[in-house]
């Protein structure tokens, strides 16, 4: 394991979702995620987790960037895009309601 993996894993964590691909309607998985520099978060593997059965859109492991939706009844930061891509990186608050 790299230097750089082995910080990013370490530190205060949040929940985040991370969308399924594949499963012909929108779903997303809680997972963990540490919250690292610039406001990137590196995604941690749920204990079940089981590439062979669901495909995330962004692998544990990832650095991503993240912004709060609606998911639900409930605001959630939901991973975005790779790392430093979108405007929560930059300081600014990025917000897309869903169904």
């Amino acid at each position: 394991m790299s230097e750089e993996m082995a910080s990013s894993t370490e530190g205060p964590t949040r929940e985040v979702f991370v969308r399924v691909l594949g499963e012909g309607t929108d779903v997303w998985r809680p997972t963990r995620a540490v919250l690292g520099t610039h406001a990137r978060f590196t995604l941690l593997a749920t204990d079940d987790y089981d590439p062979a059965d669901e495909t995330w859109e962004f692998p544990p492991g990832s650095v991503v960037d993240c912004h709060l939706r609606t998911l639900g009844r409930h605001e959630v930061l939901v991973a975005c895009a790779p790392g430093g891509w979108s405007a929560v990186a930059t300081g600014v608050a990025s917000k897309e309601t869903g169904p």
